[in-house]
């Protein structure tokens, strides 16, 4: 079983072209990364904002790709927790912690305040936006904070274990320079 990190598919949603540069095909680049690398006993983990729209074309389509699919609901999935169960997804929350490889990690779809005993928040909502600029948010933002934004990952999955991995290294990278 492997775990796999995905978030801001934002299917339908053409306004971000404009807003974070993403190809006009973004759709059909997701779903055939998705297709090529999720197998049956894989748990796919979607950050939220599924999609802008087409709402059960978009799940549905997702949902039947290999895999148990958990929604952590993002500010863009208004459905009702009951909908999104009833379109084939296994979980449906706001966020959740998963202790692997020795970290106790809470996902969910905006940053989170730090939790005791928790050792990273991976969450999405930021895309490859200036968000980590702004001073309001920097007040609160701290090395606890994992980005998961699309955009950083060619528009597709990331294994968990992968993007531990890589994060560890840009932690390691900031310590050298600081």
């Amino acid at each position: 079983m492997r775990y796999w990190l995905i978030g801001d598919t934002h299917f339908n949603h053409r306004k971000l072209e404009e807003y974070s540069g993403r190809p006009s095909n973004f759709e059909e680049r997701i779903m055939d990364a998705c297709t090529r690398s999720f197998l049956p006993d894989d748990v796919v983990i979607h950050l939220g904002d599924i999609c802008l729209g087409k709402d059960e074309e978009w799940n549905n389509k997702f949902t039947a790709l290999p895999g148990k699919k958990i929604l952590v609901k993002g500010n863009h999935d208004r459905k009702s927790t009951a909908w999104y169960y009833s379109h084939g997804w296994d979980t449906v929350c706001y966020s959740f912690s998963l202790g692997f490889e020795g970290n106790i990690i809470l996902f969910s779809h905006q940053p989170k305040e730090h939790i005791h005993g928790h050792n990273m928040n991976i969450h999405g909502h930021w895309h490859n936006n200036d968000h980590l600029k702004d001073p309001e948010v920097m007040k609160f933002y701290t090395p606890f904070h994992k980005l998961l934004a699309i955009e950083y990952t060619n528009y597709q999955p990331i294994l968990l274990e992968t993007f531990i991995k890589n994060e560890k290294a840009k932690d390691i990278k900031t310590k050298d320079t600081d």
